[in-house]
């Protein structure tokens, strides 16, 4: 089996959990006041922030009260740290990547992308490898460990004592190669993490901004403002690539990264994939603030350096139709390359957290103006629509002024010391 073959037949094989509802309800439960372990059933992290991203419109929040600016004044401390990498020494051992079934379920044809912009520079990135990727030759491969509960927990309470609280009551639940851990803090504050390496903070109120604040480039200096201290940076960088949701509304998604010039290029990359702190959306339509955000979460033991494939070999295994992906099969060898850069795979179902080439492409052929205008003609006849979601919608849109633009993944450790893995995987379980 080829590679393509095993990546589409991986993909294709992605099906709903069947206790996906009841999982994600029980994860939103509150929890008892007592400090003690829940028995109730929950749902791992995945499940439950799909429930969230449907039930809270993708991470942000309506801000409740923008005349009365008392931002919050976060105690903050060492949450996570860099390990370090070092040269292997000998042989270097094979390492494992798991066909990733969390890139999404695709599209239904290969008609568009996955992401709508106006310009596919909206979709650039402040990634230091972007253009830079032909500098590096090595870099860090880490063991991704399954965490003990006692271990979740204490970071858990470390990442409550940066918030000026305390856990109430916590969930720890072992998922085949990942451990989930959900909790709720004295204050209402709701700390996930999957395994070690992904932290999510749900507060119980909006973080406050002052009025007349509206836009992202307005809230963001009082946004970081509050959130700095939890992750000091020397460099502070912010990150907001732009797409739109099939009635022509714009959402960014952003984070802050430390880019300090002064480092290499390797650990400004880890910075930059490691180190963020937000990593949540802004939706234009339902107002100011947010009430979700990711913290930083860093390999736990130390990393070894592997050689690395370069980008042009990348580009030709994504020519050949060799990658991982989100879309339905697609004419590889016509697309247009947009951009090539380097990030990390790091979820928590892979045995290694590994670097992999991201390539964004488009298709001469692709065309969203149809999915848009059936979604106007649908507005403008009351049709499906729900009064909630109709906030920010323009009926005289014009459609022709969009395009898409995907993301395809290609291994970027040497083909020598990398193998693929066929898995099975039902994303809601």
């Amino acid at each position: 089996m080829t590679d393509a073959m095993l990546y589409r037949e991986s993909l294709s094989r992605m099906t709903p959990g069947p206790d996906w509802r009841s999982q994600a309800l029980a994860a939103m439960d509150a929890a008892a006041a007592a400090p003690v372990r829940r028995r109730t059933p929950v749902g791992p992290l995945i499940a439950a922030a799909a429930a969230l991203a449907l039930v809270a419109g993708g991470g942000v929040g309506v801000y409740r009260n923008l005349n009365a600016f008392r931002p919050n004044e976060y105690p903050g401390g060492v949450l996570s740290s860099a390990p370090g990498y070092t040269a292997g020494t000998g042989e270097l051992p094979k390492i494992t990547l798991s066909a990733a079934p969390d890139l999404g379920m695709g599209g239904f044809d290969d008609t568009m992308g996955m992401l709508v912009v106006r310009s596919p520079e909206e979709q650039r990135t402040q990634n230091p490898t972007l253009g830079n990727t032909d500098y590096l030759t090595e870099l860090p491969v880490y063991q991704n460990r399954i965490p003990t509960e006692a271990e979740q927990l204490g970071c858990a309470e470390t990442v409550a004592a940066a918030l000026g609280t305390g856990i109430a009551s916590y969930e720890s639940n072992l998922y085949g190669q990942y451990r989930s851990f959900t909790s709720k803090c004295t204050d209402g504050t709701d700390i996930w993490l999957s395994n070690l390496n992904e932290c999510y903070v749900l507060l119980p109120e909006s973080l406050p901004l002052p009025g007349g604040a509206e836009t992202l480039e307005e809230t963001a200096p009082h946004l970081w403002r509050q959130l700095a201290p939890l992750y000091p940076m020397v460099s502070p960088k912010l990150e907001a690539t732009t797409s739109y949701d099939f009635y022509g509304r714009a959402s960014q998604w952003f984070f802050w990264f430390d880019d300090d010039a002064g480092k290499s290029l390797t650990d400004r990359l880890l910075d930059y994939c490691f180190g963020r702190v937000g990593d949540v959306g802004w939706h234009e339509h339902t107002g100011t603030g947010i009430y979700t955000f990711h913290l930083p979460c860093w390999p736990e033991s130390e990393g070894v350096l592997y050689p690395i494939r370069t980008a042009a070999e990348a580009e030709a295994d994504f020519r050949a139709g060799d990658y991982l992906g989100a879309d339905v099969p697609t004419d590889t060898a016509a697309a247009t390359i947009l951009s090539t850069e380097l990030v990390y795979f790091n979820q928590p179902y892979q045995t290694y957290i590994q670097p992999v080439y991201k390539i964004t492409y488009t298709q001469d052929y692709w065309d969203v103006s149809p999915v848009l205008e059936q979604f106007q003609r649908n507005y403008r006849d009351g049709a499906g629509v729900d009064p909630e979601v109709e906030a920010g919608v323009d009926p005289n849109l014009d459609t022709s002024a969009f395009s898409s633009v995907s993301c395809a993944y290609v291994p970027a450790v040497a083909k020598a010391y990398v193998d693929m893995l066929d898995a099975e995987f039902q994303f809601n379980n």
